[in-house]
């Protein structure tokens, strides 16, 4: 369950005696694996290069941001082989290719080992957060506090509650069996991880670049991944709840497979020619898919609606992945929730490079949130 949980305000003092070299100590440590680390801005045109490491497919893309607009350098996707051995040798290969212009990558994470809480904490100074957030990480997170990499972001500060002031706060906590392996597979392949971020909130970059009027209002935006997708819900530009839900692109693929007696690469087949020239063998199906995604969503809607603070109704969803392009997936979505749903408009604000295949790119729009999000963070 997500949601914003308060600490008794006569915690404050405790924090600041018992738990200062604790965190001090974690402090250093996050330093240089800080999931939302930044260094000074550059003022001149950036080269930034991105990869959306996931567990059936790997994409690169290097972004040129400058007072011209986004630029496209360089983009790659292949799908990922099993085994972390296979995935160095395949990286090493993508940029022996892709001629990338130097070995700094940023990396997103998602899955079951990544946590991001809303939690609520007394009013403090910002040096006295760490340490705070240090102390008393178990109590939010389903981990050990050395079993995970955590940082935090302000999302609001000075709100008054009763007789005390309250600040909201985003947690992140990444395990590190997780996240150590990713690094690793980096390292070998003779790259540098310049920062690690989550899918969704390097969706969440993409969505206030393209779309930054609706950005302001209350939206979401649904991160489809292969076994795992992401909920995610802005609101007056600030993110305020965030859900994985255990469905998928593979939730289509297997149930094709299953249904008709096909191979998974038929069934995929099926699955992208049903978006063009709809099978009444097929369709049936896939919105039988999406009839499971809708009641997941539903229950999340309502815990958001009813539980959050100052929570409000969307007014528009915005979709992502392979699947966010197939028009049943589009249509269903928005008959059942009555509001507008679509995929971001990124190809509108994006201007490719002569090295980029264009027609990749149109196939692959889909995926690109992630890996270009990456690239928009600050420097």
């Amino acid at each position: 369950m997500m949601k914003f949980v308060q600490i008794s305000k006569n915690k404050k003092q405790e924090f600041k005696k018992i738990a200062l070299d604790y965190g001090r100590k974690l402090y250093r440590q996050l330093q240089s694996t800080s999931l939302f680390h930044k260094e000074p801005q550059n003022t001149g045109p950036v080269s930034t290069i991105a990869c959306d490491y996931g567990h059936s497919k790997i994409i690169f893309v290097e972004m040129q941001k400058s007072e011209s607009g986004l630029h496209l350098i360089r983009f790659h996707k292949s799908l990922r082989s099993d085994g972390n051995k296979v995935g160095v040798d395949m990286i090493k290969k993508i940029f022996t290719d892709g001629k990338y212009s130097h070995s700094r990558v940023r990396v997103s994470v998602k899955g079951q080992g990544v946590v991001v809480r809303f939690i609520q904490f007394p009013q403090m100074k910002h040096e006295d957060v760490r340490s705070a957030i240090s102390f008393e990480a178990e109590k939010y997170i389903p981990f050990k506090a050395e079993e995970v990499i955590i940082d935090y972001h302000v999302l609001d500060e000075n709100i008054v509650q009763g007789t005390g002031t309250f600040m909201n706060l985003l947690l992140v906590a990444v395990r590190r069996d997780e996240l150590n392996p990713v690094i690793q597979t980096f390292h070998e392949a003779g790259l540098q991880v310049e920062f690690v971020d989550v899918d969704a909130l390097a969706s969440m970059n993409s969505l206030e670049y393209f779309h930054p009027e609706e950005w302001k209002k209350s939206v979401g935006f649904i991160d489809f991944g292969a076994e795992i997708s992401s909920l995610c819900i802005i609101r007056e530009g600030k993110p305020r709840f965030m859900r994985d839900i255990s469905f998928g692109g593979m939730d289509f693929i297997k149930r094709l497979k299953r249904k008709l007696g096909v191979t998974e690469e038929k069934a995929r087949e099926h699955f992208l020619q049903a978006a063009d020239k709809p099978s009444p063998e097929v369709i049936p199906i896939i919105q039988e898919s999406v009839e499971t995604l809708i009641a997941d969503l539903k229950v999340s809607l309502d815990y958001y609606l009813d539980q959050i603070p100052n929570a409000q109704p969307l007014q528009k969803l915005f979709i992502s992945g392979t699947e966010a392009y197939h028009p049943q997936v589009v249509q269903m979505l928005s008959k059942e929730f009555s509001i507008p749903v679509e995929p971001m408009n990124i190809l509108e604000k994006l201007t490719l490079g002569p090295d980029v295949d264009k027609r990749l790119v149109m196939e692959n729009q889909g995926f690109l949130p992630v890996p270009i999000g990456l690239c928009l963070r600050d420097q």
